[in-house]
Protein backbone atom coordinates (compact mmCIF):
# COMPACT_ATOMS: atom_id res chain seq x y z
CA UNK A 1 0.00 0.00 0.00
CA UNK A 2 1.01 3.09 -0.86
CA UNK A 3 -0.05 7.14 0.26
CA UNK A 4 0.29 8.69 -2.50
CA UNK A 5 -1.55 12.40 -1.52
CA UNK A 6 -2.77 13.90 1.28
CA UNK A 7 -5.27 17.27 0.41
CA UNK A 8 -5.54 18.98 3.85
CA UNK A 9 -8.09 22.40 4.36
CA UNK A 10 -8.30 23.18 7.60
CA UNK A 11 -10.33 25.93 9.24
CA UNK A 12 -9.08 27.47 11.81
CA UNK A 13 -10.82 29.56 14.97
CA UNK A 14 -8.12 31.15 16.09
CA UNK A 15 -9.51 32.72 18.82
CA UNK A 16 -11.18 29.78 19.98
CA UNK A 17 -7.99 27.72 19.67
CA UNK A 18 -9.90 25.44 17.75
CA UNK A 19 -10.57 24.11 13.87
CA UNK A 20 -12.39 21.62 12.06
CA UNK A 21 -10.79 20.10 8.94
CA UNK A 22 -11.50 17.99 5.80
CA UNK A 23 -8.87 15.90 3.88
CA UNK A 24 -8.50 13.83 0.88
CA UNK A 25 -5.98 10.92 0.78
CA UNK A 26 -5.30 9.35 -2.42
CA UNK A 27 -3.94 5.57 -1.73
CA UNK A 28 -2.31 3.13 -4.26
CA UNK A 29 -3.47 -0.70 -4.01
CA UNK A 30 -4.82 -0.44 -0.45
CA UNK A 31 -4.73 -2.97 1.95
CA UNK A 32 -8.51 -4.66 2.81
CA UNK A 33 -8.20 -2.45 6.19
CA UNK A 34 -6.76 1.14 6.50
CA UNK A 35 -5.90 2.20 9.00
CA UNK A 36 -5.16 5.76 10.06
CA UNK A 37 -3.56 7.00 12.94
CA UNK A 38 -5.13 10.24 15.52
CA UNK A 39 -4.97 11.55 18.77
CA UNK A 40 -7.46 13.82 19.98
CA UNK A 41 -9.08 14.50 16.61
CA UNK A 42 -12.55 13.92 16.36
CA UNK A 43 -13.77 11.61 12.88
CA UNK A 44 -17.15 13.18 11.70
CA UNK A 45 -17.27 11.27 8.43
CA UNK A 46 -15.10 9.00 6.13
CA UNK A 47 -15.98 8.49 2.30
CA UNK A 48 -14.24 5.91 -0.35
CA UNK A 49 -14.83 7.16 -3.94
CA UNK A 50 -17.82 9.44 -2.35
CA UNK A 51 -19.37 6.49 -0.75
CA UNK A 52 -19.53 6.56 2.78
CA UNK A 53 -18.33 3.83 5.15
CA UNK A 54 -18.55 2.46 8.42
CA UNK A 55 -15.29 2.80 10.63
CA UNK A 56 -14.39 2.36 14.26
CA UNK A 57 -12.51 4.32 15.82
CA UNK A 58 -9.84 3.83 18.96
CA UNK A 59 -8.22 6.14 21.08
CA UNK A 60 -5.03 6.41 18.80
CA UNK A 61 -6.89 5.50 15.70
CA UNK A 62 -9.68 5.28 13.11
CA UNK A 63 -9.58 2.06 10.97
CA UNK A 64 -12.70 1.33 7.87
CA UNK A 65 -12.75 -1.35 5.60
CA UNK A 66 -11.71 -1.26 1.69
CA UNK A 67 -12.08 -3.61 -1.63
CA UNK A 68 -8.67 -2.38 -2.34
CA UNK A 69 -6.88 -1.28 -5.53
CA UNK A 70 -6.05 2.72 -5.50
CA UNK A 71 -8.72 4.58 -3.65
CA UNK A 72 -9.65 8.37 -2.90
CA UNK A 73 -10.83 8.58 0.94
CA UNK A 74 -12.31 11.57 2.56
CA UNK A 75 -12.52 12.66 5.95
CA UNK A 76 -14.22 15.27 8.05
CA UNK A 77 -12.83 15.86 11.67
CA UNK A 78 -12.22 18.60 13.88
CA UNK A 79 -10.28 19.16 17.24
CA UNK A 80 -8.63 21.86 19.55
CA UNK A 81 -5.27 23.52 19.44
CA UNK A 82 -3.15 21.43 22.46
CA UNK A 83 -2.13 23.38 25.29
CA UNK A 84 1.11 21.17 25.02
CA UNK A 85 4.16 21.96 23.10
CA UNK A 86 3.04 18.94 20.45
CA UNK A 87 0.78 18.48 17.53
CA UNK A 88 -0.89 21.79 16.28
CA UNK A 89 -0.67 23.66 19.32
CA UNK A 90 -1.09 26.98 20.95
CA UNK A 91 2.53 28.83 21.02
CA UNK A 92 2.35 31.88 23.60
CA UNK A 93 0.11 32.84 26.51
CA UNK A 94 -3.33 34.03 26.67
CA UNK A 95 -3.13 37.19 25.10
CA UNK A 96 -0.09 36.72 22.65
CA UNK A 97 0.15 33.67 20.67
CA UNK A 98 0.57 31.59 17.57
CA UNK A 99 -0.55 28.28 16.38
CA UNK A 100 2.77 26.13 15.40
CA UNK A 101 3.25 22.56 15.26
CA UNK A 102 5.76 19.97 16.51
CA UNK A 103 5.19 16.56 14.59
CA UNK A 104 8.59 14.74 15.09
CA UNK A 105 8.89 11.92 15.98
CA UNK A 106 4.86 10.78 15.77
CA UNK A 107 2.56 13.63 16.48
CA UNK A 108 1.08 14.84 13.14
CA UNK A 109 -1.38 12.52 13.99
CA UNK A 110 -2.75 15.38 16.65
CA UNK A 111 -3.62 17.78 13.74
CA UNK A 112 -5.15 15.53 10.88
CA UNK A 113 -5.49 11.51 10.67
CA UNK A 114 -2.76 10.32 8.78
CA UNK A 115 -0.65 6.94 8.21
CA UNK A 116 1.82 8.34 10.62
CA UNK A 117 5.15 6.68 9.79
CA UNK A 118 8.46 7.91 8.36
CA UNK A 119 8.31 4.97 5.45
CA UNK A 120 4.76 6.39 3.92
CA UNK A 121 5.81 9.71 2.36
CA UNK A 122 3.44 11.30 -0.21
CA UNK A 123 2.77 14.70 -1.09
CA UNK A 124 0.49 17.41 0.63
CA UNK A 125 -1.61 19.95 -0.62
CA UNK A 126 -2.74 22.39 2.37
CA UNK A 127 -5.15 24.89 2.56
CA UNK A 128 -5.83 26.85 5.80
CA UNK A 129 -8.74 29.00 6.25
CA UNK A 130 -8.24 31.81 8.50
CA UNK A 131 -9.27 35.88 9.98
CA UNK A 132 -8.87 38.14 7.63
CA UNK A 133 -5.92 39.73 9.63
CA UNK A 134 -4.01 36.56 10.05
CA UNK A 135 -1.04 35.20 7.94
CA UNK A 136 -0.77 31.37 7.44
CA UNK A 137 2.62 29.74 7.02
CA UNK A 138 3.47 25.89 5.54
CA UNK A 139 6.30 24.04 4.34
CA UNK A 140 5.63 25.87 0.47
CA UNK A 141 5.06 28.98 -0.89
CA UNK A 142 1.44 30.23 -0.87
CA UNK A 143 -0.33 29.55 -4.09
CA UNK A 144 -3.56 31.80 -3.59
CA UNK A 145 -5.21 33.86 -1.37
CA UNK A 146 -8.64 34.76 -1.78
CA UNK A 147 -11.92 35.85 0.72
CA UNK A 148 -14.63 34.21 1.32
CA UNK A 149 -17.44 34.80 3.90
CA UNK A 150 -15.13 36.80 5.58
CA UNK A 151 -12.41 34.79 5.97
CA UNK A 152 -8.75 34.85 4.08
CA UNK A 153 -8.65 30.93 2.18
CA UNK A 154 -4.84 30.41 2.18
CA UNK A 155 -3.63 27.71 -0.60
CA UNK A 156 -0.16 26.65 -0.94
CA UNK A 157 1.72 25.24 -3.85
CA UNK A 158 1.82 21.32 -3.26
CA UNK A 159 4.88 19.73 -1.63
CA UNK A 160 7.39 17.35 -3.08
CA UNK A 161 7.07 13.58 -1.30
CA UNK A 162 7.83 13.87 2.18
CA UNK A 163 7.44 12.25 5.70
CA UNK A 164 4.24 13.39 7.66
CA UNK A 165 6.15 14.68 10.73
CA UNK A 166 7.84 17.08 8.00
CA UNK A 167 4.86 19.05 7.54
CA UNK A 168 4.62 22.49 8.71
CA UNK A 169 1.41 24.95 9.80
CA UNK A 170 1.93 28.06 11.39
CA UNK A 171 -0.95 30.86 12.08
CA UNK A 172 -0.75 34.02 13.92
CA UNK A 173 0.05 38.14 13.57
CA UNK A 174 3.86 37.50 12.48
CA UNK A 175 7.06 39.82 11.23
CA UNK A 176 9.23 38.86 8.98
CA UNK A 177 12.77 40.61 7.59
CA UNK A 178 13.27 38.80 4.12
CA UNK A 179 16.48 38.32 1.90
CA UNK A 180 17.07 35.99 -1.16
CA UNK A 181 19.45 32.68 -1.81
CA UNK A 182 19.64 32.16 -5.55
CA UNK A 183 16.49 33.23 -6.71
CA UNK A 184 14.79 32.03 -3.57
CA UNK A 185 13.54 33.78 -0.58
CA UNK A 186 14.29 33.25 3.00
CA UNK A 187 12.56 34.89 5.73
CA UNK A 188 12.97 35.28 9.15
CA UNK A 189 9.80 34.82 10.74
CA UNK A 190 8.77 35.54 14.32
CA UNK A 191 5.30 36.60 16.19
CA UNK A 192 4.50 40.20 16.05
CA UNK A 193 6.70 42.44 17.79
CA UNK A 194 9.13 39.64 18.77
CA UNK A 195 11.89 40.05 15.55
CA UNK A 196 14.96 41.70 16.10
CA UNK A 197 16.94 43.53 13.52
CA UNK A 198 19.92 41.00 12.93
CA UNK A 199 20.14 39.59 9.57
CA UNK A 200 22.75 37.34 10.70
CA UNK A 201 20.30 34.08 11.19
CA UNK A 202 19.80 34.78 7.02
CA UNK A 203 23.37 35.56 6.34
CA UNK A 204 24.43 31.78 8.54
CA UNK A 205 21.48 30.06 6.32
CA UNK A 206 22.75 31.75 2.88
CA UNK A 207 26.27 30.56 4.04
CA UNK A 208 25.42 26.95 5.06
CA UNK A 209 23.21 26.54 2.49
CA UNK A 210 26.36 27.38 -0.53
CA UNK A 211 28.47 24.73 1.08
CA UNK A 212 25.99 21.99 1.88
CA UNK A 213 24.51 22.69 -2.22
CA UNK A 214 28.49 22.14 -3.79
CA UNK A 215 28.97 19.43 -0.96
CA UNK A 216 26.31 17.07 -2.15
CA UNK A 217 25.71 18.25 -5.85
CA UNK A 218 22.02 18.79 -4.69
CA UNK A 219 20.41 21.90 -4.80
CA UNK A 220 18.29 23.23 -1.84
CA UNK A 221 15.01 21.67 -3.24
CA UNK A 222 11.56 24.02 -1.57
CA UNK A 223 11.49 27.21 -3.13
CA UNK A 224 11.80 29.35 -0.11
CA UNK A 225 13.13 28.92 3.51
CA UNK A 226 11.25 30.01 6.70
CA UNK A 227 13.21 30.80 10.06
CA UNK A 228 10.86 30.88 12.15
CA UNK A 229 10.85 31.93 15.84
CA UNK A 230 8.48 30.10 17.94
CA UNK A 231 7.95 31.85 21.59
CA UNK A 232 6.89 28.49 23.21
CA UNK A 233 9.01 25.67 21.63
CA UNK A 234 10.46 22.06 23.55
CA UNK A 235 13.02 21.17 20.58
CA UNK A 236 16.05 23.36 19.97
CA UNK A 237 14.79 23.49 16.55
CA UNK A 238 13.02 21.13 13.97
CA UNK A 239 13.45 20.50 10.35
CA UNK A 240 10.20 21.12 8.90
CA UNK A 241 10.92 21.19 5.13
CA UNK A 242 10.64 24.86 3.99
CA UNK A 243 10.08 26.04 7.67
CA UNK A 244 12.48 25.72 10.33
CA UNK A 245 11.38 26.24 13.86
CA UNK A 246 13.61 27.70 16.24
CA UNK A 247 13.29 28.54 20.02
CA UNK A 248 13.15 32.43 20.10
CA UNK A 249 16.57 32.83 21.98
CA UNK A 250 18.53 30.96 19.05
CA UNK A 251 17.11 33.66 16.61
CA UNK A 252 16.97 36.94 18.60
CA UNK A 253 20.52 38.11 18.01
CA UNK A 254 21.49 41.91 19.22
CA UNK A 255 24.10 43.88 20.16
CA UNK A 256 24.20 41.86 23.51
CA UNK A 257 24.54 39.02 21.95
CA UNK A 258 27.92 36.68 22.86
CA UNK A 259 30.51 35.51 20.66
CA UNK A 260 29.49 32.12 22.33
CA UNK A 261 25.83 32.48 21.32
CA UNK A 262 26.96 33.37 17.38
CA UNK A 263 28.64 30.08 17.71
CA UNK A 264 25.59 28.37 18.72
CA UNK A 265 22.98 29.94 16.33
CA UNK A 266 25.43 29.11 14.21
CA UNK A 267 25.66 25.84 14.43
CA UNK A 268 22.02 24.98 15.15
CA UNK A 269 20.99 26.65 11.99
CA UNK A 270 22.93 24.84 10.01
CA UNK A 271 22.37 21.34 11.50
CA UNK A 272 19.15 21.93 10.66
CA UNK A 273 19.68 22.94 7.14
CA UNK A 274 21.79 19.90 6.76
CA UNK A 275 18.65 17.89 7.35
CA UNK A 276 16.95 18.86 4.35
CA UNK A 277 19.07 16.46 2.81
CA UNK A 278 19.84 13.90 5.52
CA UNK A 279 16.40 13.53 6.96
CA UNK A 280 13.76 15.53 4.72
CA UNK A 281 15.22 14.48 1.26
CA UNK A 282 16.36 10.95 2.12
CA UNK A 283 14.66 9.58 5.51
CA UNK A 284 15.11 6.65 7.36
CA UNK A 285 12.55 3.71 6.94
CA UNK A 286 11.86 3.52 10.84
CA UNK A 287 12.73 5.40 14.20
CA UNK A 288 15.41 3.06 14.77
CA UNK A 289 17.57 4.38 12.12
CA UNK A 290 16.82 8.31 13.66
CA UNK A 291 20.64 8.25 14.16
CA UNK A 292 20.85 8.73 10.06
CA UNK A 293 19.56 11.97 10.28
CA UNK A 294 20.72 12.89 13.84
CA UNK A 295 24.06 12.29 13.30
CA UNK A 296 24.74 13.28 9.99
CA UNK A 297 23.56 16.75 10.72
CA UNK A 298 25.81 16.88 14.19
CA UNK A 299 28.18 16.07 12.29
CA UNK A 300 27.79 18.02 8.90
CA UNK A 301 27.06 21.06 10.72
CA UNK A 302 30.14 21.16 12.56
CA UNK A 303 31.94 20.47 8.62
CA UNK A 304 29.86 23.77 7.37
CA UNK A 305 30.24 25.72 10.69
CA UNK A 306 34.09 25.13 10.13
CA UNK A 307 34.34 25.54 6.57
CA UNK A 308 32.16 29.00 6.52
CA UNK A 309 33.82 30.36 9.21
CA UNK A 310 37.38 29.20 9.39
CA UNK A 311 38.38 31.80 11.67
CA UNK A 312 36.51 30.31 14.74
CA UNK A 313 38.28 26.66 14.16
CA UNK A 314 34.89 25.25 14.88
CA UNK A 315 35.70 21.62 14.30
CA UNK A 316 37.83 21.52 17.27
CA UNK A 317 34.59 22.55 19.13
CA UNK A 318 33.01 18.79 18.01
CA UNK A 319 35.49 17.07 20.35
CA UNK A 320 34.48 19.07 23.54
CA UNK A 321 30.91 18.83 22.21
CA UNK A 322 30.26 15.45 20.63
CA UNK A 323 33.09 13.05 20.96
CA UNK A 324 33.37 13.32 25.12
CA UNK A 325 29.83 13.30 26.17
CA UNK A 326 29.02 10.20 23.54
CA UNK A 327 32.57 8.26 25.35
CA UNK A 328 31.10 9.58 28.97
CA UNK A 329 27.73 8.08 28.11
CA UNK A 330 28.55 4.48 26.58
CA UNK A 331 30.70 3.91 29.34
CA UNK A 332 27.29 3.78 32.08
CA UNK A 333 25.83 0.31 31.78
CA UNK A 334 22.39 2.43 30.85
CA UNK A 335 23.88 3.10 27.46
CA UNK A 336 22.09 1.69 24.32
CA UNK A 337 23.69 1.04 20.46
CA UNK A 338 22.96 3.74 17.96
CA UNK A 339 20.70 1.60 16.27
CA UNK A 340 18.31 1.14 18.80
CA UNK A 341 15.02 -0.75 19.19
CA UNK A 342 11.92 1.18 18.87
CA UNK A 343 8.42 -0.53 18.59
CA UNK A 344 6.92 3.02 19.74
CA UNK A 345 8.32 6.13 18.24
CA UNK A 346 7.25 7.70 21.98
CA UNK A 347 9.52 5.99 23.47
CA UNK A 348 12.50 7.46 21.58
CA UNK A 349 12.64 10.61 24.04
CA UNK A 350 13.89 8.04 26.52
CA UNK A 351 17.07 7.43 23.99
CA UNK A 352 20.27 9.51 24.84
CA UNK A 353 21.24 12.58 22.65
CA UNK A 354 25.06 12.24 23.64
CA UNK A 355 24.63 8.42 21.34
CA UNK A 356 22.21 9.42 18.76
CA UNK A 357 23.93 12.53 18.24
CA UNK A 358 27.26 12.23 19.55
CA UNK A 359 27.99 8.51 19.24
CA UNK A 360 26.80 8.27 15.69
CA UNK A 361 28.72 11.98 14.77
CA UNK A 362 32.01 10.22 15.77
CA UNK A 363 30.73 7.09 13.88
CA UNK A 364 30.35 9.34 10.39
CA UNK A 365 33.28 10.45 11.34
CA UNK A 366 35.31 7.56 11.88
CA UNK A 367 34.49 6.20 8.57
CA UNK A 368 35.54 9.67 6.53
CA UNK A 369 38.86 9.37 7.86
CA UNK A 370 38.90 5.71 7.06
CA UNK A 371 38.00 6.00 3.54
CA UNK A 372 39.10 9.55 2.52
CA UNK A 373 37.38 13.12 2.63
CA UNK A 374 36.94 12.71 -1.55
CA UNK A 375 35.76 9.18 -1.79
CA UNK A 376 33.15 9.85 1.59
CA UNK A 377 31.66 12.61 -0.47
CA UNK A 378 30.84 10.95 -3.83
CA UNK A 379 29.70 8.04 -1.60
CA UNK A 380 27.12 10.98 0.29
CA UNK A 381 26.14 12.44 -3.06
CA UNK A 382 25.49 8.43 -4.45
CA UNK A 383 23.47 7.75 -1.25
CA UNK A 384 21.35 11.29 -1.87
CA UNK A 385 20.85 10.53 -5.60
CA UNK A 386 19.44 7.28 -4.75
CA UNK A 387 17.10 7.13 -2.43
CA UNK A 388 16.22 11.16 -3.23
CA UNK A 389 12.43 11.27 -2.02
CA UNK A 390 12.36 8.07 -0.53
CA UNK A 391 13.58 6.19 2.68
CA UNK A 392 16.95 4.67 3.56
CA UNK A 393 18.53 2.38 6.25
CA UNK A 394 22.12 2.21 7.88
CA UNK A 395 22.57 -0.31 5.39
CA UNK A 396 22.30 1.46 2.54
CA UNK A 397 23.92 3.92 3.76
CA UNK A 398 27.33 1.24 4.42
CA UNK A 399 26.59 -0.05 0.73
CA UNK A 400 27.14 3.32 -0.54
CA UNK A 401 30.11 3.85 0.97
CA UNK A 402 31.62 0.11 0.18
CA UNK A 403 30.84 0.87 -3.39
CA UNK A 404 32.92 3.75 -3.39
CA UNK A 405 35.89 2.85 -1.26
CA UNK A 406 35.77 -0.38 -2.18
CA UNK A 407 36.12 -1.80 1.54
CA UNK A 408 33.91 -4.00 3.59
CA UNK A 409 32.32 -1.20 5.50
CA UNK A 410 29.41 -3.05 6.09
CA UNK A 411 30.42 -5.85 8.20
CA UNK A 412 32.51 -2.54 10.33
CA UNK A 413 29.73 -0.62 11.23
CA UNK A 414 26.91 -2.93 11.93
CA UNK A 415 28.92 -3.72 15.49
CA UNK A 416 29.35 -0.27 16.05
CA UNK A 417 25.66 0.49 15.83
CA UNK A 418 23.83 -2.50 16.94
CA UNK A 419 26.36 -2.30 19.77
CA UNK A 420 26.73 -0.18 23.29
CA UNK A 421 29.96 0.31 24.81
CA UNK A 422 33.08 0.01 22.44
CA UNK A 423 34.58 -2.84 20.58
CA UNK A 424 37.94 -3.87 22.35
CA UNK A 425 41.00 -5.86 21.08
CA UNK A 426 42.41 -8.95 22.42
CA UNK A 427 46.00 -9.87 22.21
CA UNK A 428 47.11 -13.07 21.48
CA UNK A 429 50.44 -14.33 22.07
Amino acid sequence: MEVINYKIKLDIDFAGKKYTGTENVKIKEADKKVTFDLDKIDVHEIKINGSSVKYVVTEDSVSFSTNGGDISVDVKFSSDNSRGLKGFYVAGNDKEYILSTQFEESDARRAFPCIDNPSYKATFDITMVIDSDLQAISNMPVKSETIENDKKVVEFDQTPRMATYLVYLGVGHFDEMEDEYRGKKIFLTAMKGHLTGSKYPIETAKKSLNYLETYTGIDYMIPKLNLISVPEFAAGAMENWGAITFREILLNIDRSTTSRSYKRTAEVITHELVHMWFGDLVTMKWWNDLWLNESFATFFAFKTVDSTNPDWKFFGDFLLDQTDGAYTMDALKNSHPINADVSDPRSISQLSYEIRYGKGSNVLRMIEAYVGNDVFMKAMRNYLKEFSYSNASGSDLWNAIEKESGKGISAIMEQWISQKGYPYLQRKD
